[in-house]
């Protein structure tokens, strides 16, 4: 290094270290970027793997018996209203109309 530094002058000199710094600030850079990188990586992945075990239980729970009944007597209930309602409004009351006894 000394016979390098002997045979470089001023502005040889000062160009040669502000490259080597720069060559080492590039490499600080580069090492932490892909750290951060891993990190990404990492929760990225963590991320994905929890998001598919939510939608596996999901999946699970919505193909459930117990899920599936209360499915079909929440929609038996929806019909029987329906059904309800367009009787009353089809059906009116009966009139009270005098008999032949009266």
């Amino acid at each position: 290094m000394e016979n390098l530094a002997s045979g470089l002058k001023g502005p040889e000199l000062k160009q040669s270290n502000l490259a080597l710094q720069w060559k080492g600030l590039l490499g600080h850079i580069d090492t932490r970027f892909q750290k951060l990188q891993d990190q990404f990586d990492s929760e990225r992945n963590s991320l994905q793997t929890r998001f598919q075990e939510l939608q596996d239980q999901f999946d699970l729970e919505q193909n459930s018996p117990q899920a599936r009944y209360q499915e079909l007597e929440d929609r038996e209930k929806e019909l029987e209203e329906k059904v309800f309602n367009f009787t009353r409004k089809w059906n009116p009351k009966p009139r009270n109309y005098m008999t032949w006894r009266d």
